[in-house]
């Protein structure tokens, strides 16, 4: 998980930066945008089946 979240941090930090969306093709940033959402999704995922573990344990 701690690496998932560094990828997503990476990915919010490209597409908060003005200059790659502005110069970046339109499918470059759509497709960076799915990976992130992707990427958040496999995160809440692990979240909850990790957190269920725990409270069976």
């Amino acid at each position: 998980a701690d690496k998932l979240e560094k990828l997503i941090d990476s990915k919010h930090k490209k597409l908060a930066n003005q200059q790659f969306v502005a110069n970046a093709p339109a499918d470059v940033v759509q497709k960076e945008r799915d990976s992130l959402a992707d990427m958040q999704a496999q995160l809440g995922v692990i979240r909850t089946t990790l957190a269920d573990l725990l409270k069976e344990a």
